[in-house]
């Protein structure tokens, strides 16, 4: 189960997926409290099936802990890995602004044939349990790919990309290096911001710190900062721990 936490007005986002649910809560500053009650209380968290807790903000991570030890977990120290936390008001994402595509490029999606090319330019890449989770992101959530006509004026090759995770985020935001400053990238994130808006879900994205360049596009396409964020991985205590 992924759950991300934000300033966003406190509700739930439940999706089942065979065996597996995604939660997505979110709270505004002024509600911290509730979120603490919220977590404590609430029948839709099946305590004994969590395995992750994604993008969460770094002030809520002491709320999160308390309730997480409270129903027998410990955190393993694994993916602490800080983030910033950025998101566009689902308003404004729907108006998001598409940038003009050159010509001989055209606006598609990714699909499978294009999944060697998307996980070999990802960060993650050398671990490779992550492999069936980007085939997933490719088949079942909404892509952007940006193809470039070759010099055959036939075929196509991909040039950037931007998936959604599977616990809801903007994702996997790449451009193949030999079409760098093109501004492919601004394109992608730009339809992928509008299909998201009006499938009716909030765009957001966990940028890596240091990834200064892809936080500077996520601002210049018009998404706000959340604030740091941590990815921690946290591990369920059996009787015999």
């Amino acid at each position: 189960m992924y759950f991300s936490l934000t300033l966003e007005d406190l509700f739930h986002l439940v999706k089942k997926d065979g065996d597996k649910m995604y939660g997505v809560m979110y709270a505004p500053l002024d509600k911290t409290a509730a979120l603490r009650a919220l977590v404590l209380q609430t029948k839709l968290i099946y305590w004994e099936r969590v395995i992750h807790i994604a993008c969460l903000l770094d002030r809520h991570l002491p709320i999160l802990t308390e309730v997480l030890k409270a129903n027998g977990f410990k955190c393993t120290g694994d993916y602490h890995i800080p983030c910033m936390l950025l998101y566009m008001p689902i308003l404004k994402a729907v108006e998001c602004p598409l940038p003009r595509v050159p010509d001989k490029v055209r606006v598609g999606s990714v699909d499978l044939s294009h999944f060697q090319t998307v996980f070999d330019y990802w960060s993650m890449r050398d671990d490779l349990e992550f492999k069936p989770i980007v085939k997933k992101m490719i088949t079942e959530n909404p892509s952007v790919g940006i193809f470039v006509t070759k010099g055959d004026g036939c075929s196509e090759e991909l040039a950037s990309m931007v998936l959604q995770a599977e616990y809801g985020a903007v994702g996997l935001l790449q451009t193949l290096p030999s079409f760098e400053r093109r501004g492919y990238a601004s394109v992608a994130l730009a339809h992928q911001t509008r299909n998201l808006a009006h499938a009716g879900v909030t765009p957001y994205a966990a940028v890596l710190l240091q990834n200064e360049a892809s936080i500077r596009l996520f601002r210049l396409a018009g998404y706000e900062e959340l604030g740091v964020s941590t990815w921690v991985v946290f591990k369920k205590l059996y009787s015999d721990d």
